[in-house]
């Protein structure tokens, strides 16, 4: 392992993992032993496992939930542990977050009949996008280790991946269930003469990782190196644990993992662990993660953005990272024609540079970028279009909250500008308190939508909603426009989305100055308690037809609640509500003034989401469609609950006032789900949690206390059964 070894601390704390190689480990970690308790050997067992450079790492006899965070914490890595028979001592595995969230399954091993050993066995498969790794302790019994490698061997043969397989075995490769697997396809990947236990003088070979490819599908692999690591400087591996760790290093076909992590919250760019440094030293594939004390990285320049995935969770502290702009008229990134990049649990804020900033993202024709669990706030623009972003390329765009932003571009947009040939996709975001300053005919407080080539400049919007957002001129909310005497053309689709409490000539507008064609096609939302931009009125949906002959604009609405259009807007046949007077209507939760004495919905914040909640005998309840033609009508809401059969107008389905959430309850304690995460409260102290699947198996388990956010499991599926002491319950999870 020397080479291996060198390598690391060559390339220690930025470029951790060259493209194609990833690195596994199996490390027994002896449970509680006497008066030798795991915790006071945690620390020890984290330097092991973060100075051998492992990417993913199986670990056995985990003792408690607190052990393996605590694990996780000091390593920096993310994982997964299971409680195998519910009394706090199983098995556990982690990896590097720049390999992606796997899907996690937990198989159950109980003893067979008349078995000497008692303790249930199981095995965890976290399932990444180009592998699959089983993290594994076996029976000392030999007929249940038989009925574990069946179980392993057919969801190996069914998985259609290549599959590494790491554990402590209690048996060595001569041993019949070793035998069995190697029958079955699977290749040791140890040096067969390095013994790992006892971890004093070993004098067997029990703890393995091994290899599987049984299908075209599945990627090559190359051995690379392996071994036991080197132990740290003050360390013996006996006084940590009664095995010894081993690593296993792989090549991957056509696989890249390169990835960089910032340690450091400088700006220099020739200082290693900087931000800077990393997207300075990053190549096309690799991924930025950030492992630091702190939440803020200041940024002193534009950067030019890679093809690469920026991840924000800082795993120092499990908080998104915030990037702040401190330099005057100044944006964050640009991304040219041909770049590919991902931005995700980010937070980009303005504030630094509030009345002298620049777009945050710019993004060019022939780019592609996706933004995911992010936030943009407080950014101005100045007089450039699109507060947080500018895109002409294809965009996705979810789960993202837009809080404040402002331009006074000639196009408009206080979030996102879309023009050009642009393809944008965007789902369960935010757009809240946005502002276009009036600049000849710019508009869309949140976004504007421009035609400017004979391509169609298209976007789809779902399951979002836009509230308080200000026009100078037209659309509050949002604006389709073509203002060219050529014939240029733009649609744009919105389905299920709620447009309240905007201020603009038209919340919705589309328009044209001359010639072209400004669309917008409105499925099951809501547009009501929007006034123009004078304040005066309620104005909902508006078309401006430009001069010349074959310009069109068209706002086409279908299950739609409105208050006020312009008279070419076609209603009829289209199950539309109009609402004569929005002050008294019956469709939001709880109201409140504006606009001197205009009404619009108090908003709700959950998460990087603010929603307006219906009320429980709302008119928007249960009006809309589940299919229509041409469109595709989302089955989830903006929380990520499921609609009803016939779902209701607007961004979310009605739930329980209290915790916005649809579980069946008791009077506590009070759970609420969203972005795969559990809010608890009103529960006793040092309470248990544990989690069970549909067919009753456990797939996580924590202590918890009052007022607790546990991040859910990485697991398949949607609905789980929540046990905490006495108390069960049923939830739905994004």
């Amino acid at each position: 392992m020397k080479q291996f070894i060198l390598l690391l601390i060559f390339f220690f704390p930025g470029l951790v993992v060259h493209a194609g190689n990833i690195t596994f480990m199996t490390y027994n970690l002896l449970g509680n032993n006497g008066w030798d308790f795991q915790s006071l050997r945690i620390e020890k067992h984290a330097r092991i496992i973060s100075e051998s450079g492992a990417d993913v790492v199986a670990v056995q006899e985990i003792s408690g939930n607190s052990n393996f965070n605590s694990l996780k914490e000091k390593t920096g890595l993310s994982g997964y542990w299971f409680d195998i028979a519910d009394d706090g001592y199983g098995i556990g595995v982690l990896w590097k977050s720049a390999l992606g969230t796997p899907q996690i399954t937990n198989f159950k091993v109980d003893p067979n009949p008349g078995s000497t050993d008692s303790e249930s066995r199981a095995f965890i498969v976290a399932e990444f996008n180009d592998f699959c790794f089983i993290a594994t302790h076996f029976s000392l019994n030999a007929v249940d280790r038989d009925s574990m490698v069946a179980k392993i061997v057919k969801y190996a043969a069914g998985i259609g991946k290549t599959v590494f397989l790491a554990g402590d075995f209690n048996a060595q490769p001569t041993y019949r269930a070793l035998v069995t697997l190697q029958n079955n396809g699977f290749d040791i990947l140890n040096a067969l003469s390095e013994y790992t236990y006892p971890a004093e003088n070993p004098t067997s070979l029990i703890d393995m990782i091994l290899g599987y490819k049984n299908v075209s599908t599945a990627k090559e692999y190359s051995v690379i190196d392996r071994g036991i690591p080197s132990a740290p400087d003050g360390i013996s591996f006996s006084d940590a644990s009664d095995h010894l760790p081993y690593c296993v290093t792989v090549d991957l076909e056509n696989t890249n993992f390169n990835h960089l992590t910032v340690t450091s919250s400088g700006t220099d760019v020739a200082t290693e662990g900087t931000f800077a440094w990393c997207l300075n030293n990053a190549v096309d594939g690799d991924v930025i993660n950030f492992n630091f004390d702190g939440t803020e990285i200041n940024l002193t320049d534009a950067f030019t953005m890679k093809s690469i995935t920026i991840d924000g969770t800082n795993a120092f502290n499990d908080q998104p990272v915030t990037l702040k702009q401190t330099t005057a008229s100044k944006g964050y990134f640009t991304l040219a024609s041909g770049i590919t990049a991902t931005f995700q649990n980010l937070i980009f804020d303005g504030t630094e540079t509030s009345t002298l900033g620049n777009t945050a993202i710019t993004a060019a024709n022939g780019s592609t970028i996706t933004i995911d669990n992010c936030v943009f706030k407080n950014i101005n623009a100045q007089a450039n279009n699109g507060g947080a972003a500018r895109i002409q390329g294809v965009a996705t765009v979810s789960n993202t909250g837009f809080f404040g932003n402002t331009t006074a571009g000639s196009y408009g947009g206080g979030a996102l500008c879309i023009y050009n040939a642009a393809n944008v996709t965007i789902d369960k975001c935010s757009f809240i308190g946005n502002t276009s300053n009036a600049n000849g005919n710019s508009g869309g407080g949140a976004i504007v939508a421009r035609g400017t080539k004979t391509t169609t400049c298209d976007v789809t919007i779902t399951n979002s909603t836009f509230a308080n957002n200000v026009s100078g001129k037209t659309g509050g909310a949002l604006l389709s426009s073509v203002q060219s005497s050529s014939a240029y053309l733009v649609d744009v689709k919105a389905i299920n989305c709620t447009f309240a409490g905007n201020q603009g000539d038209g919340a919705i507008s589309a328009l044209t100055t001359a010639n072209g064609i400004a669309n917008v096609y409105l499925v099951n939302s809501l547009v009501v308690n929007n006034v123009n931009a004078a304040a005066d009125a309620y104005s909902d949906l508006l078309e401006t037809l430009g001069s010349t002959e074959g310009t069109a604009v068209l706002i086409e609405p279908h299950n739609v609640i409105y208050s006020v259009a312009s008279s070419t807007i076609v209603t009829t046949d289209r199950n539309c509500i109009q609402v004569i007077d929005p002050s008294t209507a019956d469709l939001f939760k709880e109201t409140e003034t504006f606009a001197t004495d205009k009404i619009r919905p108090v908003l709700t914040q959950v998460d990087n989401d603010s929603i307006a909640m219906i009320s429980s005998t709302s008119i928007a309840r249960n009006a809309g469609i589940s299919t229509l033609s041409g469109y595709t009508i989302p089955t989830t809401d903006q929380l990520g609950y499921t609609r009803p059969a016939t779902p209701s107008v607007g961004a979310v389905e009605l739930y329980n006032s209290t915790n916005i959430s649809d579980v069946f309850q008791n009077s506590k304690p009070v759970i609420f789900v969203n972005n795969r995460k559990l809010f608890i409260s009103e529960v006793e102290p040092e309470n248990r949690l544990t989690v069970y699947n549909l067919i009753g198996d456990i797939v996580y388990q924590s202590d918890i206390q009052n007022r607790d956010v546990i991040s859910f499991p990485n697991i398949s599926g949607n609905i789980f059964i929540i046990k905490i002491g006495n108390y069960r319950t049923k939830v739905l999870v994004k």
